[in-house]
């Protein structure tokens, strides 16, 4: 879904989204749940196995390995190649890209506030891993969890929801994976409850759908309606028969290239093509399957080499 997010090519092409463009306007709704999807489930990870302030350290710890060491370095990387991109003219004329730096200033930025690479979603993530002790402090009380839960939801709703580089943004569902996965919760599939997902689900799609500031609303309920209903239709499947497959644990590899590559193939369409309806979908469908196979395969090859496991933080 954030693959599909960031391949579709409307922006590229200097074209808004409207509802004149349907499998494009919809897909931007509906893939807006990966992102929080994420926050999610790694929260649920982090805390389900959380007991103690020492397992709160000695997570933090490990962090710096799996977090923080490949988010410095893929990010010194992509500023490396759009540092040489944007300063070999040949280059940068016939790609339309400005000069993306003035001074050591930019690039220190570039490298720490991930401006070249979508790997803001890690550095939120590593702000969360640092609150930790608070949020423990927070999901240890139902009573307490609820106040700062409506409290982040309230601040949230007054937040830009395409600025999606924001600590307070994503809070209210990474608070939520935490308290699921610290209280181990487990509902019961009851009909009424079901009944309530169902028509909830339906009402965050619509108002997400029809207007782009409602999609917050879809943001929050659709992770935790899809962690239940993994649950309830999906456990048995899962616990039995459900077989990991190599390439799904190079998906943080995908994360972290996808996005280069998507401009790549998309600049040269843009190079190439008229703005059409047809023109988009195409280029939306044909980049984002060269990306994601070409890549998958690429970290299919270097799995078992040492640099691969550092830069993906031993995943």
């Amino acid at each position: 879904m954030v693959v599909a997010l960031h391949a579709l090519p409307n922006e590229r092409f200097g074209m808004n989204i409207d509802a004149s463009c349907v499998v494009i306007y919809l897909l931007r709704a509906i893939c807006q749940v990966g992102v929080p999807l994420f926050f999610f489930i790694s929260a649920v990870l982090f805390y389900n196995t959380v007991n103690s302030y020492k397992d709160i350290s000695k997570k933090i710890l490990r962090r710096f390995r799996t977090l923080l060491v490949p988010y410095l370095l893929w990010n010194v990387f992509f500023v490396a190649v759009y540092f040489v991109l944007t300063n070999i003219p040949s280059i940068s004329s016939h790609m339309n890209m400005g000069k993306a730096f003035n001074g050591m200033y930019d690039i220190v930025v570039g490298i720490v506030d991930s401006r070249f690479t979508p790997l803001w979603f890690i550095k939120i993530l590593i702000y969360y891993t640092i609150s930790a002790p608070i949020i423990y402090l927070i999901i240890r009380s139902k009573i307490v969890f609820v106040f700062v839960l409506i409290s982040s939801v309230g601040y949230s709703l007054m937040l830009e929801p395409e600025v999606y580089d924001n600590f307070f943004l994503w809070l209210p569902i990474y608070l939520s994976g935490a308290f699921f996965g610290y209280c181990k919760i487990n509902l019961a599939k009851r009909t009424s409850t079901l009944i309530f997902l169902v028509i909830m689900t339906v009402i965050v799609m619509i108002l997400g759908i029809y207007d782009f500031e409602k999609i917050i609303y879809f943001r929050y309920f659709m992770p935790i309606a899809i962690w239940i209903g993994c649950d309830w239709f999906m456990g048995n499947f899962i616990r039995e028969r459900f077989i990991v497959k190599a390439w799904m644990n190079c998906t943080f590899f995908l994360y972290c290239t996808h996005y280069f590559v998507l401009n790549i193939l998309e600049k040269v369409a843009v190079l190439h093509f008229p703005p059409s309806e047809i023109v988009l979908v195409f280029t939306l469908i044909i980049s984002f399957t060269i990306t994601v196979f070409s890549l998958l395969n690429i970290a299919l090859k270097l799995k078992d080499r040492q640099v691969y496991k550092i830069l993906t933080g031993g995943r």
